[in-house]
């Protein structure tokens, strides 16, 4: 009775192994194969700092979208959709569009000149 017991337990754990095994090659070549771009990134970046600034202001405004209007190998065109109007908020604005683009450039490959913020 003992080695029945022992040779199941050899079992589940060989099935473990191999299980762990084909998970972590899967792991490595999906991620290989599969990688976050500069546009994503861009994306992020936008949305994080876009958050701060917009939690700054007395009003509360929505951060609605970010969609990306021109992109090329060497340059990209986000546009921030804030609701309501925040135009308002010419300062925080300014931020959002002026500061952004070095922290953008310093994560991706795009140079802080070549990326355009627009606040609308």
């Amino acid at each position: 009775m003992t080695s029945k017991v022992n040779s199941r337990g050899q079992a589940s754990f060989e099935v473990i192994l191999i299980a762990l095994f084909i998970l972590t090659v899967t792991f490595f070549t999906l991620n290989s194969w599969i990688s976050i771009q500069d546009e994503t990134y861009a994306i992020i970046l936008t949305k994080t700092y876009a958050m701060d600034v917009v939690n700054q202001a007395d009003d509360v405004y929505i951060l609605r979208k970010i969609e990306i209007s021109n992109v090329s190998p060497d340059s990209i065109s986000l546009v921030v959709y804030i609701d309501p109007d925040f135009s308002t908020q010419p300062v925080l604005k300014a931020r959002i569009e002026n500061d952004l683009p070095a922290k953008i450039a310093a994560n991706t490959k795009y140079a802080a000149d070549k990326i355009s913020i627009t606040v609308k």
